[in-house]
């Protein structure tokens, strides 16, 4: 029974993100980084980019920096170049340099 609960609030999570990504980034605001980060990486990453980008900057840039790098990859994807950049520029050197290093090169010089 436990699997079938998990997997309802899944799905929950990802109507409710999915639907009303407004809602779901300030609900997220008084949450700690590692369930905001934990949130996003259990939701496709086209859902979760749109509940990030409305997330304030400063909680943005951490949840990016915390995030494992599978996630950060896929998430980039996924992100306004603009607000991307925007983010990644917010963010510490010593943890930018090696985000940077997991796009493809491309989108690394862009941002």
């Amino acid at each position: 029974m436990p699997r079938n609960t998990d997997r309802t609030v899944s799905a929950l999570i990802q109507r409710y993100f999915g639907e009303y990504p407004d809602e779901a980034a300030r609900a997220m605001e008084q949450r700690p980084v590692r369930e905001v980060v934990q949130l996003l990486e259990g939701q496709p990453a086209a859902i979760a980019g749109r509940v990030l980008q409305r997330l304030t900057p400063d909680l943005a840039t951490e949840a990016l920096a915390s995030m494992s790098n599978e996630a950060f990859r896929e998430l980039g994807q996924t992100l306004e170049p603009v607000r991307f950049a925007s983010l990644m520029a917010r963010m510490d050197q010593a943890n930018r340099e090696p985000r940077l290093a997991l796009l493809d090169p491309g989108a690394a010089r862009e941002i």
